[in-house]
């Protein structure tokens, strides 16, 4: 009985894997202001391959929800909230949600990572990381999906 709901579990849980993990980030923390390579950028988060968020990260702080642009009269690009990055060893972006919860995280890239390209964000202090794609196009079309 045991062994039949672990595998209920697992089947549950398992599809999940390619959202959120707790596994830590591979590669370098970012640090000396590299974080501020997000200004002017947008941060595409997937889970299972559907888009979970996709915000631009506006000069002078502002965070948006890009949802289906600027200009789309139904669900038009909004401000959510701001976010902050912290110079230092290492740097951490700060994300408040207007209405909602402050979250903090240092962010890793491997050798070669540039934008576009996929980084990992490492939640402070929970560890749960999130494989992020930053690029300079709304799209989140990351290479290979």
């Amino acid at each position: 009985m045991r062994s039949v709901a672990m595998v209920a579990y697992a089947m549950l849980v398992l599809p999940l894997a390619a959202g959120p993990t707790f596994a830590a980030c591979s590669g370098t923390a970012l640090s000396g202001g590299n974080v501020n390579q997000v200004v002017g950028k947008y941060a595409c988060l997937k889970v299972g391959g559907v888009i979970q968020n996709n915000e631009y990260h506006a000069t002078g702080g502002i965070l948006q929800d890009y949802k289906k642009g600027p200009s789309d009269p139904v669900d038009p690009t909004s401000t959510i909230g701001q976010w902050a990055v912290t110079v230092g060893q290492p740097d951490t972006i700060t994300y408040s949600y207007t209405g909602g919860p402050t979250y903090t995280y240092q962010v890793y890239s491997t050798a070669g990572t540039t934008i576009p390209g996929t980084f990992c964000f490492s939640q402070i202090p929970s560890g749960i990381t999130y494989s992020v794609y930053v690029s300079t196009s709304p799209s989140c079309a990351t290479p290979g999906s």
